[in-house]
């Protein structure tokens, strides 16, 4: 078995490749979903930004900026969505993985894994790809929680998206995607440290929706 790492951005370039060869409409879909934007993806200490140009996903350097969103996780939880052992709503739900940016952004960027993994389960060239992403580090070990799972508003932000279940997480499951969330940009979804974040996210919500003034 290899244990030479393979950079983040090769493995990204290799999947789109993929795509844009042999699943052209999940590609054309994931297309749709980034548009003109730009994501900041990290994996354990590998950092790269992803961009839409010209029809085509590019890997730009890290520290590219501006960014409109930023996500992040590790190998095990990665191994475990790709076995079936893990669900992206329970990853978020279990501070397995991070996002930050506006609402529309976060949606986005769990829009364009879903539509990964949905090609990743019956397409045999991902399933190749995921086996030699497997091979080339550490066997996947126990999935641990690295980020401060979402509290407060943001369940209520991840809820109204779809991106959560009611039966988990609250009675925030189940609302459509395309429904309007009055939040502002800033929302994060989990993140490093202890340190809470819902707090900011509700100063946003107060922003776009001030209490009436007394008559």
């Amino acid at each position: 078995m290899s244990t030479e790492q393979v950079p983040l951005g090769s493995w990204i370039t290799a999947i789109v490749a993929h795509l844009a060869a042999s699943e052209p409409g999940a590609f054309g879909r994931l297309l749709d979903v980034v548009g003109s934007r730009r994501a900041r993806i990290s994996l354990d200490d590998e950092t790269v930004v992803v961009a839409a140009v010209r029809g085509q996903l590019r890997i730009l350097p890290a520290d590219t900026e501006p960014v409109d969103g930023s996500g992040g996780t590790t190998r095990d939880v990665v191994l475990a969505l790709l076995d079936g052992r893990l669900e992206t709503s329970q990853a978020l739900g279990e501070g397995l993985v991070h996002a930050s940016g506006s609402v529309d952004s976060v949606s986005r960027i769990f829009h364009a894994i879903e539509i990964v993994l949905d090609v990743s389960a019956r397409s045999p060239g991902l399933r190749t790809l995921a086996a030699q992403f497997r091979a080339s580090g550490p066997a996947g070990g126990v999935v641990a929680r690295r980020f401060r799972p979402p509290v407060g508003r943001e369940l209520a932000v991840l809820g109204r998206l779809g991106l959560l279940p009611a039966d988990e997480f609250g009675p925030y499951g189940g609302a459509g995607v395309g429904e309007q969330v009055d939040v502002g940009d800033g929302t994060r979804i989990g993140g490093e440290g202890e340190a809470h974040r819902a707090a900011e996210v509700e100063d946003a919500d107060e922003q776009s929706h001030p209490p009436p003034e007394r008559q």
